[in-house]
């Protein structure tokens, strides 16, 4: 229903992310939480591949976060949905009655800065969708990263939105008592034994087969110099198992894992909980989800060591919904500031959080020992921490010259960075020769 020119409150924002890394889900997450907050009733964002077009056509207002891989080409998990999009013979009006916005996650030191969005924006207007904002196209290159762009242009979308999609009038208690919780925990009991480095306990890929590969070199391909003062880059060699090979072209896809001290350290010196302790982590669903919702984490009850080792990246640097949440849960007067400060999207706010956290690159767990007064429920915890992803590769080895061995070049500062307070979260599957890890292709 509509009157006087604006949707009601019923008619729900959906939101699609194409996300390689995670960055667009996050973004896309962020919006929701933000949308929910103002008032707009948004259902839980969901990769892009999660809806065929026979469905899409049916939705009316619909915002997509999209990043670009490789040589321009769109995310993995929106290649089903853009390939389908682009059939020659689907009709110029299949999208009427459609409004929607795009926002791209880029980068201007490539030549294809931002290429899938721009695509998506203009093959969604071909299908006869009109937009209701201006392209948004985020350039991780600059001192504040994405969020230069992205804040005035979701501040523009929500103004746009109030137009077309009239927002419900929150009362102040609604809003303070909002909860942006995705999980729900229930403790099982404890574990016996720890599990084996690589233990069934991992998250697994969908579209590949896993394997283990044993590290047959590891060095450096640049000066200590250039290392230290910018990033470093290293050659990876692998040892393939007698079943796997690979072509020109084809990608290495490696399982990082947490270094098991610094996954000690955190829960149980940080958290003051045991590694042993056995947890099922269930999906909280919106009314407004529109089904069931994806899950970082299994049916099956799994320990925290599990789950801080290869399920929550807590060497990831933090994003600022994190600093958002840990702001809640402390009484420390100079910690709730600052973390409120990180949080917001002031120009003061974005200047201290690069100056804090992304330029040192500050991870989650010494984020969590300096604020040592904020101590958030654990699903809240679970909920804010980034998801531990796969890492993708092109192999740079060639298959006639290398055999069974395969080799790709990798920028250290995945891994590195982390050096300066905690041990590396790679530090297992890539520490030198002898090593293995776990690997997808």
């Amino acid at each position: 229903p509509v009157e006087n020119g604006n949707a009601a409150f019923g008619d729900a924002l959906a939101v699609f992310y194409g996300s390689q890394t995670g960055t667009a889900e996050e973004v896309a997450w962020d919006l929701v939480r933000e949308g929910r907050a103002k008032g707009f009733c948004c259902s839980e964002p969901r990769a892009m591949n999660d809806i065929d077009v026979q469905s899409l056509c049916r939705l009316r207002f619909v915002v997509f976060v999209v990043s670009t891989t490789g040589q321009g080409e769109p995310p993995v998990n929106m290649k089903r949905l853009w390939q389908d999009l682009l059939v020659a013979s689907l009709p110029k009006t299949l999208l009427e009655g459609m409004r929607f916005a795009v926002f791209g996650l880029g980068d201007r030191h490539y030549r294809e800065f931002n290429y899938a969005a721009r695509k998506l924006h203009a093959r969604l207007h071909g299908l006869g969708a009109e937009p209701f904002l201006r392209l948004g196209l985020g350039d991780d290159q600059h001192d504040f990263g994405l969020e230069q762009e992205l804040d005035p242009w979701a501040e523009a979308m929500w103004d746009a939105l109030t137009t077309i999609c009239q927002p419900r009038t929150l009362s102040t208690a609604e809003i303070a008592n909002m909860n942006d919780c995705r999980y729900s925990l229930e403790t099982v009991g404890r574990q016996a034994s720890t599990p084996s480095a690589f233990s069934a306990n991992r998250p697994t890929l969908q579209d590949a087969e896993e394997f283990v590969a044993r590290v047959r070199a590891n060095w450096s391909l640049c000066t200590q110099e250039h290392a230290k003062e910018q990033q470093e880059v290293r050659n990876i060699c692998l040892q393939l198992p007698p079943s796997r090979s690979y072509s020109a072209g084809d990608v290495l896809v490696v399982w990082p894992q947490a270094d098991s001290e610094l996954v000690t350290r955190f829960v149980v010196e940080t958290l003051g909980l045991e590694l042993t302790t056995l947890v099922k982590v269930s999906v909280l669903c919106s009314e407004s989800s529109g089904g069931a919702s994806s899950s970082a984490f299994p049916e099956t009850p799994l320990t925290l060591e599990d789950i801080f080792t290869s399920y929550l990246d807590i060497s990831a640097v933090p994003s600022r919904h994190f600093f958002h949440v840990l702001s809640k849960h402390t009484t420390h007067e100079l910690h709730n500031r600052k973390l409120s400060e990180f949080a917001s999207r002031t120009l003061e706010g974005k200047d201290s959080l690069y100056e804090y956290c992304k330029r040192e690159k500050r991870s989650a767990a010494e984020v969590m020992w300096d604020f040592w007064t904020a101590r958030p429920p654990l699903a809240e915890l679970l909920s804010a921490l980034p998801p531990m992803r796969p890492r993708r590769y092109s192999i740079a080895s060639c298959p006639q010259w290398c055999g069974a061995s395969v080799s790709f070049e990798g920028l250290a500062r995945h891994w590195a960075s982390y050096t300066r307070a905690v041990c590396p979260a790679w530090r297992l599957p890539l520490a030198g020769a002898g090593a293995s890890g776990a690997c997808a292709g």
